[in-house]
């Protein structure tokens, strides 16, 4: 981003209570809309970034960056990175999937909240960023939800995209398990190998979405939508 765009970036992540100690929005609205450059007129190209949504990632992002409980409050590098991690997922969720990778879609997103757990810290921790995030451990669920449907989605385009299913090789399990996380680590590496698997395959499949982020970013026309007009009372401090 240009300097005018990073400036302004910062601004909105500060009116709309992302950076700072606030949690979801009583009221949500769009943060900031985007376009895909390789979609069809018949899907649409235009993409938008849910304020409820990304204060969730937000939060989780935080958790992900430290190992202290509980993660404190939001600086502007942790939410620029779930704000760019959600223009990703976005973009590349929204395709088409053939119907033999959509069928998967539901498991995927149930495997992408086991990675999102491993790589907060585990369950406790991971109920304090969403308790962080919506005032409630119990709360976002729809948020939840779509962000992990979305990021599955994105996670198999990825696979179809390059013609190959990720399936990390023995040795790759055996030197990622040797620096898991400790959710992992505690398990054993048989009793760890499913979510191991699924854990090397995110990392593998994240770092390839953010290599495409870096070369087609200049083509999302990415907008932040009148920050300054935003009302600090439509957020729970």
């Amino acid at each position: 981003m240009r300097g005018a765009v990073r400036f302004a970036f910062a601004a909105g992540l500060v009116a709309l209570g992302v950076v700072g100690e606030a949690r979801a929005t009583t009221v949500d609205r769009t943060v900031a809309r985007f376009l895909d450059p390789e979609a069809s007129s018949a899907t649409g190209a235009r993409r938008f970034v849910s304020m409820r949504e990304l204060v969730v990632e937000a939060h989780l992002a935080a958790f992900e960056r430290t190992t202290v409980t509980p993660a404190g409050a939001l600086d502007e590098r942790t939410s620029r990175a779930a704000f760019e991690r959600h223009v990703i997922e976005a973009l590349l969720g929204e395709r088409a999937l053939p119907p033999a990778a959509e069928a998967r879609v539901e498991e995927l997103a149930a495997e992408a909240r086991w990675v999102e757990v491993v790589e907060v810290g585990g369950e406790a921790r991971f109920a304090m960023a969403i308790e962080q995030a919506s005032g409630s451990k119990d709360g976002a669920a729809a948020e939840l939800a779509t962000i992990f449907r979305r990021r599955a989605r994105a996670e198999l385009y990825l696979e179809v995209a390059v013609s190959q299913a990720v399936r990390p090789s023995d040795d790759d399990l055996k030197s990622a398990f040797a620096s898991a996380p400790e959710p992992i680590s505690k398990l054993g590496f048989e009793a760890a190998l499913p979510l191991l698997r699924a854990y090397v395959r995110s990392l593998h499949l994240r770092d390839l979405a953010q290599s495409y982020y870096q070369a087609v970013k200049g083509r999302l026309h990415l907008e932040i939508v009148n920050p300054s007009t935003v009302n600090p009372s439509t957020v729970n401090r």
